[in-house]
């Protein structure tokens, strides 16, 4: 699975379903013993297919383009034969332990921030580091909008911790 390429260090990164897919790699790499990657670098993750955070419906407002019930039914069809709550699906179920330290940039008017700053908080709570970034004003995936000052911020902060991890 995740092995070192050339001696480097290797990050798993995503946005939205590709951070909490990210998450599951990691989980399974604890889980099965392997070498796990160095970090994992999260934008605007999806953690809980469920949608049952009570913060989610407040933010619906601020974040119109997401609906919770158009995530629901992709989380029902991503988890396959898995239940929703299979920590492979919905990472924010899994104890959260001994995984590497973690990255996050998430929008403060996304849908998922709930679910990010619960997950954040557990993993902290489990002894795992994690550097949760809030940008206030910021919608779903604004990393992608490349032009944006947001955006950019959060690509060079993601790219200066690779960096950092391989000085060290």
């Amino acid at each position: 699975m995740v092995q070192w390429a050339g001696g480097r260090p290797v990050f798993l990164a995503g946005d939205s379903c590709g951070a909490g897919l990210s998450v599951g790699l990691a989980i399974c790499c604890r889980n099965e013993g392997l070498r796990p990657p160095t970090g994992l670098i999260l934008f605007s993750p999806w953690l809980d297919v469920t949608m049952t955070n009570p913060g989610i419906p407040a933010l619906t407002k601020l974040g119109p383009m997401l609906a919770p019930a158009g995530f629901v039914a992709a989380g029902q069809d991503w988890a396959g034969g898995r239940s929703v709550t299979d920590p492979l699906v919905s990472p924010l179920r899994d104890t959260l332990e001994k995984l590497p330290p973690i990255t996050i940039h998430q929008g403060g008017h996304d849908i998922l921030l709930p679910d990010a700053e619960k997950f954040a908080a557990k993993a902290r709570a489990a002894g795992t580091h994690v550097d949760l970034r809030v940008w206030p004003t910021a919608i779903h995936v604004f990393a992608g909008a490349g032009r944006t000052p947001e955006a950019r911020q959060a690509l060079r902060d993601a790219a200066d911790r690779i960096r950092r991890s391989a000085r060290d």
